[in-house]
């Protein structure tokens, strides 16, 4: 029995574990992790009107985040989802939310998309198919923004009819050098869409 499986069985007969210290009872995080949660600097993003980030990634959140992308705990992206989007403002409404799309490495590894699994907890009409990766990508983990951005030059396929014209929002799980977002706005903008925003659950510096 796969990862994802399980732990949907095991949520059926068990409260939530905190995605930091694992303590029973609590998602997804237990109170004394949530004291030591961090605010983040503003990021601001070419190709985008508005990008609002939730935590600094550090701390109880980055062991959360690393327990969802990494530990076969998907669980832990509804209610860091909620989380996101309860910060996001009333009065900045999307026509459509699009996921960051993983890549075919990521989505083997894991059998699940966490920017997916995010965009569930809002409200706004998703739609997963709207945007995809293309060709093959190297890792992104340690390399410069430079090397970022030209690694994730073309990285993405948009369809033009789900998106042009619209409000776009892309969430997103964490934003480091802002290469991938950034290529993935471009992506949008020509495809046409009328405004793109992203919501991004941690910052890494």
């Amino acid at each position: 029995m796969n990862g994802p499986i399980r732990r949907a069985l095991m949520e059926c007969f068990f409260p939530f574990q905190c995605g930091a210290c694992e303590q029973w009872g609590a998602a997804p995080f237990c109170s004394d992790c949530e004291v030591m949660l961090e605010v983040p600097t503003p990021v601001v993003l070419p190709g985008y009107d508005f990008v609002m980030v939730r935590y600094a990634y550090g701390g109880p959140l980055m062991e959360a985040v690393q327990a969802f992308k990494f530990h076969g705990r998907f669980e832990l992206g509804l209610p860091l989802g909620r989380r996101l989007a309860e910060r996001w403002p009333v009065e900045k409404r999307p026509d459509v939310v699009i996921p960051m799309p993983s890549s075919i490495q990521g989505l083997r590894s894991r059998g699940y998309s966490p920017s997916r699994e995010l965009a569930r907890a809002f409200t706004f009409p998703v739609n997963t198919r709207a945007a995809g990766r293309q060709g093959q990508q190297s890792p992104q983990v340690g390399l410069s923004r430079a090397l970022r951005s030209s690694n994730q030059m073309k990285a993405f396929r948009v369809d033009p009819i789900a998106v042009s014209g619209r409000v776009v929002l892309v969430v997103d799980d964490v934003v480091t050098t802002g290469a991938t977002l950034e290529s993935m706005g471009g992506a949008l903008r020509a495809a046409g869409v009328r405004s793109c925003m992203a919501a991004v659950l941690a910052r890494s510096t």
